[in-house]
């Protein structure tokens, strides 16, 4: 099932705050807490029973105050990054704070450039656009863990990759023309409903799929390896 945050992008467009935000927000808490077991696992040990609200009464400040500087175009997945900065900051208090349930007060909250500059993980100059690019990268190594475990076959997927990028590809060599033909349209479905399930947007989308390839494709072993003579292309 699609996770819904049609509330959450009306309110970063217009700044008309509902309830159902909140009940979005805490969606993506838990979307993003089931896909990282180990933040949850800490959490739950380090502030008990109420530790989902916990995360969701510390983003929502950082929703707030960063509104109007969220991409709506991955406004759901920037927001799984602040959600994760700040689990990262309620697991660094308990570092401080051992054995004692305190949360980071609402006055040290992690600025909108400081979370940028900490998502890319530099120090220095930067520009919009490199932030962007670096924020898109981060992103699709995000998705790039869940299509790995969506069920999408990784023979009949670099298949599909390899000739997008029109690389040559042993694999599905055993098949024929019809074949290979129907295993790229049913691949082509699935990615779609991926894509649409999680919010994924057409760039993330490419380069999450160029991330697959090499990291999964030509790293594969056996007789089915993507053949590493050729560059890929985009």
């Amino acid at each position: 099932m699609a996770i819904n945050i049609g509330n959450i992008e009306k309110y970063i467009k217009t700044g008309k705050f509902n309830d159902k935000v909140l009940d979005e927000l805490r969606e993506m808490v838990s979307f993003v807490l089931n896909n990282n077991p180990k933040f949850y696992e800490s959490l739950s040990n380090y502030t008990g029973d109420s530790f989902l609200d916990d995360i969701v009464n510390e983003t929502f400040p950082k929703l707030v105050k960063g509104r109007d500087k969220i991409p709506l175009t991955n406004a759901f997945w920037y927001i799984c990054e602040i959600i994760k900065n700040v689990c990262v900051d309620v697991l660094r208090e308990r570092n401080t704070h051992e054995g004692r349930t305190v949360l980071p007060p609402n006055d040290e909250e992690t600025d909108e450039e400081d979370f940028l500059v900490q998502i890319v993980q530099e120090s220095g100059e930067y520009d919009d656009e490199s932030l962007d690019d670096m924020l898109i990268s981060t992103i699709s190594e995000d998705v790039l863990k869940l299509l790995i475990v969506a069920g999408i076959k990784a023979e009949n997927l670099c298949y599909f990759i390899a000739n997008i990028f029109d690389h040559p590809t042993n694999y599905l060599a055993d098949k024929g023309r019809d074949a290979r033909y129907k295993i790229v349209e049913r691949t082509k479905k699935a990615l779609r409903e991926f894509a649409k399930k999680y919010s994924v947007e057409e760039e993330v989308m490419g380069r999450v799929l160029k991330l697959y390839y090499q990291t999964i494709c030509l790293q594969s072993n056996g007789g089915q390896d993507v053949q590493q003579g050729s560059d890929c292309h985009e």
